[in-house]
């Protein structure tokens, strides 16, 4: 695909939207002829600190990013200025074909690192200005992963639940909706709609070969259509009775409406018969996703392995007995993949 300009993809989403399996899509990519560049700590979230707060030690994190990114351009605490955050932004990326930033700073706020929704309206705001220049040397878009509020919380739950409340976990995930809706509407606003795509987590596994095709055009880049997918992740909330509450929760409704996602209005009485079929509708995609691993279907790239604990019965009996003989496979897949994936990204 043609371009004209470095193309800075900035990924609107959060923990739990299943933004892996598109990363190492696009990390496929990465070799001596074109070069993409993955990041999780953001440029913009050092920068918006320190032009909301001029001060010694924002300046020397700062200055610390740029030294890791060799950038060579000399400045000052008194220096500091939009202009030079724009300039140092241009001149540390525009050397990578595509850059995709998956911070989640740009849409869900932190009260420990004291990010707050004023921060990340700034940064929202600062990019868009940037966007708008006269001649931006980078071209900025943004691309945002919606998954159904319901799995979404059952995915992050299962796997943060120790650490964080299921009520926690709702309020992160409306912070995001909310400010994906911000940004959507602001991008309208300046007529930028072209800069930015919404696509939903299912429609990645259900709807695979149109919704990569759409993306590669937007994205200008090449993404695998034949990569591997398993239905594990859609309709995961079944089997998840701690999340039935949410089912009525107006709220996540409304934010779901937005987002053409419907809840549906079960009696109680009826919970038992959607657990017990979701538990048997989760067994049968982690014994297909168990036999594939085995049989070496699933790509070395792919990170399902690394996000989905078995939780079935017969599926850790089978895995046991295997181990007993050989290996656990899945766990084998999920080591090659932090290999692979890391060689991919740190490939110069």
């Amino acid at each position: 695909m043609s371009r004209s300009k470095s193309n800075y993809i900035i990924y609107l989403s959060t923990d739990g939207a299943g933004t892996h399996l598109l990363r190492s899509q696009i990390s496929k990519n990465n070799n001596a002829d074109f070069k993409v560049k993955i990041i999780h700590e953001c440029f913009w979230y050092i920068s918006t600190k320190l032009l909301n707060n001029p001060n010694e030690k924002n300046f020397n994190k700062f200055v610390e990013f740029c030294s890791f990114e060799k950038l060579k351009k000399k400045f000052s605490l008194n220096d500091v200025s939009k202009e030079l955050i724009f300039s140092i932004f241009e001149e540390i990326y525009i050397n990578k074909n595509i850059t995709f930033d998956f911070s989640k700073r740009f849409t869900v706020s932190d009260k420990n690192s004291y990010w707050s929704q004023k921060e990340i309206h700034f940064t929202q705001n600062l990019l868009i200005e940037y966007m708008l220049r006269k001649n931006p040397r980078i071209n900025i878009k943004f691309l945002a992963q919606l998954r159904n509020p319901l799995d979404h919380i059952a995915s992050l739950y299962e796997r943060f639940g120790k650490k964080i409340s299921i009520n926690e976990i709702k309020n992160q995930l409306l912070d995001n909706f909310e400010n994906i809706k911000n940004i959507n509407n602001e991008c309208e606003k300046k007529k930028l709609s072209s800069k930015i795509m919404s696509i939903k987590f299912e429609d990645l596994i259900l709807n695979r070969n149109n919704i990569t095709k759409v993306m590669s055009n937007f994205l200008e880049i090449n993404i695998d259509n034949n990569f591997y997918i398993n239905k594990i992740s859609v309709n995961k909330w079944y089997s998840s009775p701690y999340v039935y509450k949410f089912l009525k929760d107006k709220e996540l409704i409304r934010y779901a409406k937005i987002y053409n996602y419907k809840f549906i209005q079960i009696p109680k009485i009826l919970w038992i018969f959607i657990y017990f079929y979701g538990t048997l509708l989760r067994n049968y995609y982690e014994l297909i996703l168990l036999k594939d691993t085995i049989f070496n279907n699933v790509d070395k790239l792919n990170p399902i392995n690394t996000k989905h604990m078995s939780k079935g019965i017969l599926v850790k009996i089978i895995r046991y007995f295997i181990r007993l003989i050989k290996f656990d496979y899945q766990k084998e897949q999920s080591k090659e993949y932090f290999i692979k994936i890391k060689e991919k990204e740190e490939k110069k």
